[in-house]
């Protein structure tokens, strides 16, 4: 599960679990992501390769962003696809309380 207060940057960094057939590069790979959020609206991640040679990239979503969703239980997906095939999905819960600056 993931947790965060309104007015946060969502942002995660992702790789592929390790393995013979996991890949070293993210070459020809086409990443999406979102959140959507209690109120059914989906809100588009910023999808970025990591700049260190390893299969890796981030998701991000910006405060400015975040600032506006109601609290309440949102549903973070992403997508990879390779060569057009789509090649894995995953979802989590995302848990969106409102920020309160004390």
């Amino acid at each position: 599960m993931i947790t965060l207060a309104t007015g946060d940057t969502f942002q995660l960094k992702c790789r592929f679990k390790a393995g013979p057939t996991a890949p070293t590069s993210l070459a020809g790979y086409v990443i999406t992501s979102m959140v959507k959020t209690s109120d059914g609206v989906r809100h588009p991640a910023v999808v970025t390769f990591d700049t260190q040679p390893s299969a890796a990239w981030f998701v991000r979503i910006e405060a400015s962003v975040t600032s506006k969703w109601p609290g309440g239980e949102a549903e973070w997906d992403c997508k990879v696809v390779k060569d057009g095939i789509t090649i894995h999905t995953q979802k989590a819960p995302v848990t969106v309380s409102k920020s309160v600056t004390v």
